[in-house]
């Protein structure tokens, strides 16, 4: 019976659901996508190489995401605020998004380093905040 209460606690502990609140969204205006990354490579702008993906239709204010079964760990966070329904972020002549985006780490817009960006995952909610160009 210990056995089997040490295997379940164990259990619950290698993979937990992670909740981000996704705040300063700033119309309803197209898709919000959530992007997890494991690795540098891909980070941030190749969303096929995030290990979690996750969208849902903007709504002004803030939006939540739930990763079911997220293992604790290192990870950097990407939020984009497809306005356009494009499936990409669109960028000016320099290379700076000209949609809202969010970074973990990060408090203002500046190219970012998957290095900087990486934050310990272990408990919710995960909090990020929306910048516009």
């Amino acid at each position: 019976m210990k056995f089997f209460l040490f295997l379940f606690l164990f259990t619950a502990l290698i993979r937990a659901e992670i909740t981000f609140e996704i705040s300063g969204v700033r119309n309803e205006g197209g898709r919000i996508a959530l992007l997890v990354y494991e690795k540098a490579e891909g980070f941030p702008d190749d969303s096929e190489k995030a290990l979690h993906r996750l969208t849902q239709d903007s709504r002004k204010g803030k939006i939540v995401f739930k990763i079911q079964e997220l293992k604790p760990g290192n990870y950097a966070v990407v939020v984009l605020h497809d306005e356009n329904k494009n499936n990409k972020i669109d960028k000016n002549f320099v290379g700076y998004p000209k949609e809202g985006f969010a970074v973990s780490n990060y408090s203002k817009i500046a190219r970012p380093k998957f290095s900087k960006a990486v934050m310990k995952l272990s408990k919710s909610p995960v909090k990020l905040k929306m910048l516009y160009p």
